[in-house]
């Protein structure tokens, strides 16, 4: 299996530090569908990688275009 076809998951604390914010914002960013997260078990969740990449790009871009 490549690299490519693997799902990896990213739990909230892995993506909170990633992304350099807190609880409530990371909740916020669901909220206003900007970040989807995916429901693990019914205390879990976690979120793709590839979104959370895709996040980040996408606020890359905002920047750039500023």
């Amino acid at each position: 299996m490549s690299d490519k076809s693997q799902l990896s998951i990213l739990r909230n604390n892995e993506v909170i530090n990633i992304l350099g914010i807190s609880q409530s914002t990371l909740d916020r960013l669901v909220k206003a569908g900007k970040l989807k997260k995916i429901k693990l078990s019914q205390m879990a969740v976690g979120y793709k990688r590839e979104d959370v990449q895709q996040f980040i790009d996408n606020c890359m871009e905002v920047r750039s275009d500023r």
